[in-house]
Parts: C-alpha cells; sequence; structure tokens
C-alpha cells in the first residue's frame, strides 16, 4: 500500500482549496506572509516575485523581476507591509505594499538569506562569510548599514534572530551558521559575543519560539540542541544526511526535520529521548511549516503529497492533497494560521483552508 493509499484508508480528508494559480512554470523555492495576512509573496528560482491577495478571486497583484539568476530568501517586516528578498546578485531588495522601496548591496554574489529582527529594528543576512546589519529608517525610507562582521572561515549557510522573550529581556542576537562554528552577534557589538563549535557542517540555524533553545542541523545526519545561555549541548543521529530544515511547534517542546521520505519528532521536553518517525512520503521530504500558534505541521514531498498532521496526536495525517506531476518546494502558514500556501517545481501555488477552520 503506498503512503497516499495508506492516508486516504486511515481517515485522512482532503485539503480544501481556496484558488490555486500558475506562474510562469519555474520552481517556487520560498513564500512569505505579510504580518497583517494581507499580502502573500512568492519567488521562482529564476529570480521574479509575485505579490498576491489571498481573500481575492484573482489573487495575483504584480509581478516584479527582482534577481537574476535566481532568488535565495523572502522576509515580512514583522509590522509595517515591507518585504525583503535576496538573491544571487548580491542584493537585497525592499518592497512596500508590492512596490520596490529600497535596495542594498553586498561585496558578495550570493545572499543566502535575508531576515528581520523580531522587533523590525534590524535587517540582517548572511552574504558569503559575512553577516551584515542594516538599520530601518522608515521615516527616511532606507536601509542605513549598520556593520558588516569580520569573514567567516567558510560560507554561512543560515541564520536566525533570537525570538524576544518578555519573560527574560535580552538584547537583538542572530545566530549565523558555517562549517564547524555557529557565531552570535548583537547590533551594539562587532565582535562575536559566543561561539559553539563542531567538527561538522552546520547547514541550518534556528531559535525556539521560547529562545531558550537553538538548534543547528548537519551535513552529516546529527541534529544539536543548546541549552541558552548554559550551552549545555545535546546531539542525536537522524535517518538522513544534510539537514536544511528544522522546524519547531508552537509551544517549544518538539522539533521536526527531514529525514529522508520521514519527518522526524524530537521530544526537546525529554532531550533524551529516541526520535520519532513519521512516515509520510514515498520519496524525499521537501518542505515542512509548523503553525505559529497551533499544533499542526505540514509536510511536502518530491512525491508530490502535501499531508497535515499533528504529531501530538498521532502518526497519521489528518488531511493531504496530491500533486501527480510536481514536487512541492515551499510551504508557509499564514500569521494567523488562517491559511496554508504551497508552492511547487513546475509553478504552480495553491492557497488551501485551515482544515480546523474551514468555511
Amino acid at each position: 500500500m503506498s503512503n497516499l493509499e495508506r492516508h486516504f484508508s486511515n481517515g485522512a480528508e482532503t485539503l480544501s482549496h481556496r484558488w490555486t494559480t500558475h506562474t510562469d512554470g519555474d520552481s517556487i523555492p520560498t513564500t512569505a506572509w505579510s504580518a497583517n495576512e494581507k499580502m502573500l509573496a512568492a519567488a521562482s528560482i529564476q529570480g521574479d516575485i509575485w505579490f498576491f491577495s489571498p481573500d481575492s478571486r484573482q489573487p495575483i497583484l504584480s509581478q516584479h523581476s527582482a534577481h537574476e539568476p535566481g532568488i535565495c530568501s523572502l522576509s515580512w517586516h514583522p509590522r509595517h507591509p515591507l518585504m525583503a528578498s535576496s538573491g544571487q546578485d548580491g542584493r537585497v531588495k525592499i518592497w512596500l505594499e508590492g512596490k520596490a522601496f529600497d535596495q542594498v548591496e553586498t561585496s558578495d554574489a550570493w545572499v543566502e538569506k535575508v531576515i528581520w529582527s523580531p522587533d523590525g529594528r534590524w535587517l540582517a543576512a548572511a552574504a558569503g562569510r559575512e553577516v551584515y546589519l542594516w538599520e530601518l529608517q522608515i521615516t527616511e525610507r532606507q536601509l542605513k548599514p549598520h556593520f558588516v562582521s569580520h569573514e567567516h572561515a567558510d560560507l554561512l549557510t543560515d541564520i536566525a534572530w533570537r525570538p524576544w522573550m518578555l519573560a527574560i529581556p535580552n538584547p537583538p542576537e542572530i545566530a549565523a551558521s558555517s562549517r564547524g562554528q555557529i557565531s552570535f552577534w548583537q547590533p551594539n557589538t562587532y565582535d562575536p559575543t559566543r561561539l559553539l563549535t563542531s567538527q561538522g557542517n552546520f547547514l541550518s540555524v534556528e531559535w525556539s519560539p521560547d529562545g531558550r533553545y537553538l538548534a543547528s542541523g548537519e551535513q552529516s545526519a546529527k541534529l544539536h540542541l543548546w541549552a541558552l545561555p548554559s550551552e549545555r549541548e545535546t546531539v542525536v543521529c537522524a535517518p538522513a544526511d544534510n539537514i536544511s530544515q528544522l522546524i519547531w511547534d508552537a509551544r517549544s517542546q518538539t522539533l521536526a526535520c527531514s529525514g529522508g521520505n520521514e519527518v522526524v519528532i524530537w521530544n526537546v521536553s525529554n532531550p533524551g529521548s529516541k526520535p520519532e518517525q513519521l512516515v509520510a512520503h514515498e520519496r524525499s521530504v521537501t518542505a515542512l511549516a509548523a503553525q505559529n500558534d497551533g499544533p499542526l505541521l505540514a509536510s511536502g514531498g518530491q512525491d508530490g503529497l502535501l499531508a497535515v498532521w499533528n504529531p501530538s496526536a498521532g502518526r497519521d495525517a489528518l488531511c493531504f492533497d496530491y500533486y501527480p506531476n510536481g514536487e512541492i518546494h515551499s510551504l508557509s502558514w499564514s500569521t494567523t494560521d488562517r491559511y496554508l500556501i504551497s508552492g511547487t517545481a513546475d509553478g504552480r501555488i495553491t492557497l488551501y483552508d485551515n482544515p480546523r477552520t474551514k468555511t
């Protein structure tokens, strides 16, 4: 029995489509929601950006040629209708309500990731071996350069801001991963505030929503977890190499990653426990997305299957969709978890209702 047949036989429902649209046929590796949930952006592997209105019957608002030869990441501002994009042209571009707003350049030809700080004051980028930081001056409608880190020993693979914790106030802090180390930076310092090291090659870095833990995935199928500020480390082995996606649940209790054709769930509240495996797909898992304030986890794979799970309630998918001819390359929940968006290898973008709130 195939996994698709198993999901169906176990009572999983079909996800409800709100709309589907097609771009130019290029892969959609990243999608992102505005904070007010009124706009959605999707990027193609060839460098175009589409802006959508999720509640419209004709959802496409505009299309722009943004970065040649390709886009690496998108990040919406936490308060304003501003979005940052980065690409393989060494540039970071800012978009205001779907229109070009500002542009800054780095000294590298490739900007791997761009991300706003939780308070929206800072914009950080991983470009080559350096971390770039700009300060947003909204009244002057520009980004002001703040600092460029020293060169790391190897290329940066990921960056992530530490969430703001009301119970334990902390200055803005960003973690940057590369081969053999994770460095930590703050806007008021020009040297790393701490370093975490390993013999492996870190591919991803992700803070828990409560800011108490930092997780990182290695190229060699190892998953690292540090409790901060003590830096107490736990390492577990995943069932597959190249852990490039890490997803926390909203309560900071479980951590999910892709492991071949399985979704691996690690109960962080019991670090000594063995990770559980959700038998999800016939081929490799290519996209994961956890709700911002709920228990659901979405997974997409090379087999064209999109499955939605509640890991705390069992190992069977709650609902699913299937694309016979398209790998799923991106998934993201909207800010209030009202919608789920998917992007495929053949340029298809589909908006789904949350299966728990569909009308």
